[in-house]
């Protein structure tokens, strides 16, 4: 039997990221002192993982020149 890779491209790591950014929105505002203060630190990749694709999608722009 073949194991399979598994992968996520960058719209499935988006959607992932903003699935947990509402999570994150909703228990700061609704939650606060209901749940666990752990339902945060769930959250709290989403930040890196946002400014890697903003990182990774200007790395492949051909020109890099700001328009006047």
């Amino acid at each position: 039997m073949r194991k399979q890779n598994f992968s996520l491209d960058g719209n499935q790591l988006k959607l992932i990221a903003v699935f947990f950014m509402i999570f994150d929105h909703i228990y700061s505002y609704l939650f606060l002192g209901v749940w666990p203060a752990w339902f945060s630190l769930i959250a709290r990749f989403v930040t890196p993982l946002f400014v890697y694709m903003l990182v990774e999608g200007f790395s492949r722009i051909k020109s890099k020149e700001i328009p006047d």
